[in-house]
């Protein structure tokens, strides 16, 4: 599994960053005729794409959080969960 989690670690700047930059040239050439509020409008447009996947990163961490922690007091509280066969 560490060999998964390594692969992962080393992919996912390249696939963010590609993902991100994608008409990186234009926004260059964008940039250098913009004046300094537009181009700070325009690089904090480019920055709040950053956050949103770890927003979302964190959002379903605490949803498998909850659910662990839920999971768990059910499984501690000594209730069996029934089954039945068909």
């Amino acid at each position: 599994m560490g060999v998964f989690n390594k692969a992962a670690g080393a992919l996912a700047p390249i696939v963010l960053g590609a993902i991100i930059l994608k008409d990186s040239s234009a926004l260059q050439a964008r940039l250098a005729t913009m004046e300094a509020a537009a181009k700070t409008a325009e690089l904090e447009l480019l920055a709040s794409k950053v956050v949103m996947p770890y927003v979302s990163i964190a959002i379903a961490l605490i949803l498998l959080s909850i659910f662990l922690y839920i999971n768990q007091a059910f499984l501690r509280s000594g209730q069996k969960v029934k089954t039945t066969r068909a």
